[in-house]
């Protein structure tokens, strides 16, 4: 009797030790009477529990150098949401610790989105205050960030492919269309017959790369200075991460093919992407109208749209003109007077542009105008084999006068004018 009652004391010592080592590892998620999530931040709909679905993670915000860095106290995450009022509340071990709450307006970033999804709802909050409303139910990034006492929401419509492995390049997405309803359990956006060629890509929403919350559009990307929330995933299609935390999707030659392409979200895996190959890869004819060679950047111009060079064909061979007006550098290191040449898809910096203007450019990636030097420039882009290769050439812009009707010219020699700023003149 003795040894049973001494056997049965083991068993139960190792039962307790057994249970006690397994807690260790698991999520924090309270007592037998708390609510039971994880420790962390949660969007919670008033006079309910926060919900596992609609946690808010900490997540990296954009860098320099398209990096991505931590951010202090900045959570977010995507979540079907109920239209209704919302806090953020705080949860730990099973108990509301924290609630955030105040006033909601909706704000259009101009541009934002290149297929029009330039609004965000942006609530401005602070510790117990009041629920704020969200108007409509739908698929949300939410973030919020206690640095800038803000929660950031932008409904998810569409799903596209983006990247010089598609057919639209850099410049525009590869649209998924929506298969159903977004609702609370899944939603599934596919693409058929979208040929993939040997190249980098992305996935990103809404036709737009991030959520741009800086205080200053032009001091950077400090942390002081606020924050770019992403809105898109690289990686890998088994294996999609966030944002700049890695590196962009590839397909290597041997994959170049015709894919069936499905983006899928539910509350418990998130997005996931399959693609499945369904036939050979079909290069699109040439058409110059599909790469419309501009210049975009800091000089003068912007990285968004930019200015378009002139198209014109000479024999075989398609060519892209244009005088440019580029401003110069203000000050080194201060990324102004600086561009590419480019079609949206294809990039020309320093070192595939040949540069003819004796000195007046620098950079190791973009061309730079050396500060004195901004004025009128004359970009030449052609293609002698339909897209495969470019060549792409900068001289210092000059005009002048050639014809028999002005003294001392004729259609043999110009007459020179001379550049004043943005105007040029000749006194005969």
């Amino acid at each position: 009797m003795k040894r049973s009652s001494l056997f049965f004391g083991m068993v139960v010592l190792a039962f307790l030790a057994f249970t006690t080592s397994c807690k260790k590892d698991e999520p924090n998620i309270g007592d037998g009477g708390g609510i039971p999530v994880s420790d962390g931040f949660y969007m919670a709909m008033s006079g309910a529990d926060p919900d596992a679905s609609a946690v808010l993670k900490a997540e990296t915000v954009a860098a320099d150098n398209f990096g991505s860095q931590a951010r202090d106290g900045f959570f977010a995450g995507y979540m079907y949401l109920k239209a209704g009022n919302y806090n953020v509340v705080n949860v730990v071990e099973g108990k509301i610790i924290e609630t955030y709450g105040g006033s909601i307006e909706t704000i259009t970033q101009t541009d934002a989105s290149q297929c029009g999804y330039d609004d965000i709802d942006v609530a401005s909050v602070a510790l117990d205050g009041a629920a704020f409303a969200v108007s409509t139910d739908g698929l949300y990034k939410v973030m919020f960030d206690k640095d800038r006492s803000e929660v950031v929401l932008h409904k998810i419509e569409k799903v596209g492919l983006i990247g010089d492995a598609t057919v639209m390049g850099w410049g525009g997405d590869v649209d998924l269309p929506l298969m159903g309803n977004i609702t609370a359990d899944s939603a599934v956006w596919e693409g058929t017959e979208i040929q993939m060629k040997q190249g980098q890509f992305k996935i990103r929403f809404n036709c737009r790369w991030v959520i741009d919350r800086l205080i200053d559009s032009g001091a950077g990307l400090d942390p002081t200075n606020g924050y770019m929330a992403f809105t898109n995933f690289g990686g890998s299609p088994d294996n999609l991460i966030h944002g700049n935390d890695a590196g962009n999707m590839e397909i290597d030659a041997n994959s170049q093919a015709q894919y069936t392409v499905t983006v899928k979200w539910t509350p418990a895996d998130g997005f996931t992407m399959t693609m499945t190959r369904t036939g050979d890869y079909v290069p699109p004819a040439f058409n110059p109208d599909d790469h419309p060679w501009g210049v975009r950047g800091t000089a003068g111009i912007d990285w968004s749209t930019g200015i378009k060079l002139f198209y014109k064909s000479e024999g075989s061979a398609h060519t892209w003109v244009g005088m440019i007006q580029l401003s110069e550098n203000a000050a080194a290191g201060d990324g102004s007077g600086e561009f590419k040449i480019t079609d949206g898809n294809t990039w020309l910096g320093v070192n595939e542009v040949t540069d003819n203007t004796n000195g007046l450019l620098e950079g190791t990636d973009n061309l730079i105008v050396k500060t004195g030097n901004g004025g009128f420039y004359y970009i030449v882009v052609t293609t002698a084999d339909e897209g495969t290769t470019y060549t792409a050439d900068i001289y210092k812009g000059q005009w002048s006068i050639i014809g028999n009707v002005v003294t001392g010219t004729n259609w043999d020699s110009d007459l020179v004018m001379t550049e004043n700023g943005s105007d040029f003149t000749v006194t005969n």
